[in-house]
């Protein structure tokens, strides 16, 4: 069916692709790990104000995320070629446009904050999003230096790297969570904000760890060492002439689902809980598949080194194939697994009915057999509310038939 070179193709993205998406998936599972965390420890509506600000933040933060992913090919051809001194001038360049990117975005970041009551979501909402929002974009400006310096790494043919420490970060961003919300080990009880201040904290370990890793590794010494100029006009204007379409197209694709996410708040908390379960879920199989695209990049950016026009046309036909498949497969992964899916977010099981289903179905996972449904949300859970009444009426009923006069009874309160 296929060549033995395009098998070969598929071969060398997928072990490319493996380590950059575990690296890609940092990106989105850090606030994954932060709205589960929340969701399990804080409730529904943490959740949902989490959820808010997560996507607001990583939609701002998109246009650099997708604007310097452009980096790792040009690095790869230059890798390719051999071209120390064009690198070392592509290093610095990067170093600029990042920096860029970091402060332009920063300042929208703060023009969004300050008139955070526009998304017009309730008070609770919007006082506990827009300062978690705030924290997480001040992490951005650290996310942003991570990307950069990954795109060398990336382009080096070094993906395991950053797949490495993206692995750490995500095991110590949980850590963080738990300690910080909760006060634990004698820190101080952040609530909501620890989630946010957790995922910073974890950026300064990450950034710097992927620095040290390159001050110290052969491979990238020419490119700090070298006695040239800090600012290329011309290349600096050619780098971002490719990544502001770059980034602005993960920016619409990104701003589709945020808008979701905001107009799942003028429904209600619960509303907006349920939608941030589902996205996150399918978020995460979306960054899985750039991180495929991003090793096709890097391919293509090699072959285009090497001068091979059969070479780069079997890259992109390999990566076209590896993320069809590869969606194709989570689709399915995820209608079989929805329920288990859910369930790992929260305890609340009115959020669980919402997410995949669209709402308006309420179950009480603590007794079975409970269940409601209404037109809106709010009915469904009245519905709800009696199917319990009713059934605890029952059950009451049905111990105290036969139970002998001189038994002792007594009201607890639960909770």
């Amino acid at each position: 069916m296929f060549s033995n070179k395009f098998k070969t193709e598929l071969l060398k993205t997928i072990q490319l692709s493996v380590p950059i998406i575990v690296a890609q998936l940092g990106i989105i599972l850090m606030a994954v790990t932060d709205n589960v965390i929340v969701g399990k420890l804080l409730g529904a509506k943490a959740l949902g104000a989490a959820g808010i600000g997560n996507s607001v933040a990583f939609l701002i933060a998109s246009l650099a995320t997708g604007g310097l992913s452009v980096l790792a090919p040009m690095v790869s051809k230059l890798f390719a070629e051999r071209d120390n001194l064009q690198l070392a001038k592509l290093f610095r360049t990067g170093f600029v446009v990042s920096l860029l990117f970091a402060i332009t975005l920063f300042g929208l970041g703060l023009l969004v904050y300050y008139n955070f009551h526009l998304f017009n979501q309730s008070a609770d909402i919007q006082s506990l999003a827009s300062k978690y929002f705030l924290i997480i974009m001040a992490s951005n400006v650290l996310l942003f230096a991570f990307i950069y310096l990954k795109q060398f790494t990336d382009g080096f043919a070094l993906p395991k790297i950053s797949m490495y420490i993206t692995f750490v970060g995500l095991v110590m961003n949980a850590i963080f969570n738990y300690v910080l919300i909760q006060g634990l080990w004698g820190f101080p009880t952040l609530g909501l904000a620890g989630s946010a201040w957790a995922t910073l904290l974890t950026r300064v370990i990450m950034t710097a760890s992927i620095l040290i890793y390159m001050l110290n590794n052969k491979n990238f010494k020419q490119l700090f060492k070298a006695k040239i100029p800090l600012i290329y006009s011309t290349q600096i204007k050619a780098v971002i002439s490719k990544a502001i379409p770059s980034g602005l197209q993960f920016f619409f694709e990104i701003g589709a689902f945020t808008t979701a996410v905001i107009m799942m708040g003028w429904i209600s908390e619960v509303a907006l809980a349920s939608h941030q379960i589902a996205i996150n879920i399918a978020s995460t199989t979306y960054m899985m598949a750039t991180g495929i695209a991003y090793a096709g990049g890097i391919r293509v950016g090699e072959a285009w080194g090497m001068r091979s026009p059969k070479a780069i046309i079997r890259s992109g036909y390999a990566a076209y194939f590896l993320v069809f498949v590869f969606m194709a497969v989570c689709m399915i992964a995820i209608l079989l697994l929805r329920r288990t899916l859910l369930e790992g977010y929260i305890n609340d099981t009115a959020v669980i009915e919402a997410a995949p289903e669209g709402g308006f179905w309420a179950t009480c996972i603590e007794i079975p057999g409970a269940n409601g449904q209404g037109e809106s949300v709010e009915e469904a859970k009245k519905d709800l509310i009696q199917a319990v009444e009713l059934l605890l009426e029952d059950r009451r009923e049905d111990m105290l038939r036969g139970l002998p006069e001189d038994v002792v009874r007594a009201t607890i309160l639960v909770g």
